[in-house]
């Protein structure tokens, strides 16, 4: 159980304190991606945790990619 406890701890989404702004609020895992409601403007969407998501993910690629080359 206390595993089960920690492992929803590291996922967003599954809080209720998570918000649109968290890094991976969505738990995304097959590359970046963002949630914007229907009917948000330009200014409204992305939000900045699916911004600040997409970096850290960008960092990342970016690293392998010079591991491998």
């Amino acid at each position: 159980m206390r595993l089960k406890l920690r492992f929803a701890a590291q996922i967003p989404c599954l809080n209720r304190t998570s918000t649109p702004a968290d890094v991976n609020w969505s738990s995304g895992f097959a590359g970046a991606h963002a949630i914007s409601p229907a009917d948000a403007s330009v200014e409204e969407a992305p939000r900045n945790g699916d911004l600040e998501t997409a970096k850290q993910f960008g960092k990342r690629v970016a690293e392998l990619a010079r591991k491998l080359s």
